[in-house]
């Protein structure tokens, strides 16, 4: 392995003609066998499909799996903060913090622990592996979680009515003013 290889070329009137830099090198061991391992890799990428072309695929592969795994997950809880909205029942009680149990508490502690219980004790297989396998941290019943998922369920009926608005000729605006128990007044507007 002379020039090309492990030496710059440098000089390039001996470039060409049978003797010339790039003829040698055609000729060497080395660029036969860079060139077999070019034709067998072309033919290889040609027979694969795309994910399974380099590891960076495999792994996303994977990551789209855990991804899938976590929103079956999910779905008993988001589910159950939506139906309980939509019913206008109370989500809390004073004793709602910390990992959720599958036996009863000698304590309320909420309306949505006691529903995502009665989901398990029905059958809902994916609620109960959140609630048995998951780390404290990551079962998704905290108040916190519980108000994200109002405030994005909240965002994307906002929006759907938006779009409503914008794709009709007419619309009106409803107003009303009732005054608290603070005797502040308070305006809402309905669309």
């Amino acid at each position: 392995m002379g020039c090309l290889v492990n030496k710059p070329l440098t000089k390039f009137r001996k470039l060409l003609g049978s003797d010339g830099s790039l003829t040698q090198h055609a000729k060497s061991k080395f660029h036969s066998a860079c060139q077999m391992k070019m034709n067998e890799f072309l033919i290889r990428r040609s027979d694969a499909d795309e994910t399974t072309l380099s590891l960076r695929n495999q792994l996303d592969e994977q990551r789209q799996y855990q991804i899938l795994e976590n929103k079956k997950l999910l779905i008993p809880i988001i589910d159950t903060v939506l139906t309980m909205a939509c019913q206008n029942i109370s989500f809390r009680c004073h004793r709602d913090d910390g990992r959720l149990v599958l036996e009863e508490p000698i304590e309320m502690d909420g309306n949505f622990r006691a529903l995502l219980r009665m989901r398990i004790r029905a059958g809902n297989e994916n609620l109960n592996k959140l609630v048995t396998v998951s780390a404290k941290n990551a079962q998704y019943t905290s108040k916190t979680i519980q108000n994200e998922i109002l405030r994005f369920s909240s965002d994307l009926v906002c929006k759907e009515v938006f779009q409503r608005v914008k794709q009709s000729k007419f619309y009106s605006l409803l107003c009303g003013e009732t005054t608290d128990s603070a005797s502040k007044e308070q305006l809402v507007l309905a669309l």
